[in-house]
């Protein structure tokens, strides 16, 4: 897993429009997410990678949450009938950049 320096969004007007719910799945994708911020697209894999422990996250509530997210916040793509997802302005400089899933 990468290390990650969580830069502050407490200014952000598209952050401070969202549910705490979204907001706190937003916060998992940028744990899970690789170098270049971009994840599986799926509900049911997203559910069960960032709420592995949390029985009483569905996956239709990821899908509502993340349908939020890409209002402004998350760009869902498709690459070869898979479906990813990429941060906006994700910005991370780490040492090493690896691209775990296609680019968009």
């Amino acid at each position: 897993m990468p290390n990650r320096i969580l830069r502050d969004w407490t200014d952000s007007e598209a952050v401070n429009e969202l549910t705490a719910d979204e907001e706190r799945l937003l916060v998992r994708l940028i744990m899970v997410a690789d170098d270049f911020g971009c994840f599986y697209g799926d509900p049911r894999r997203i559910r069960a990678m960032c709420f592995p422990f949390n029985e009483t996250v569905t996956s239709q509530m990821v899908a509502n949450w993340l349908a939020s997210l890409s209002k402004r916040l998350v760009k869902i793509y498709e690459h070869e009938g898979a479906v990813y997802l990429e941060i906006a302005n994700f910005n991370q400089r780490l040492r090493q950049m690896r691209r775990k899933f296609p680019a968009n």
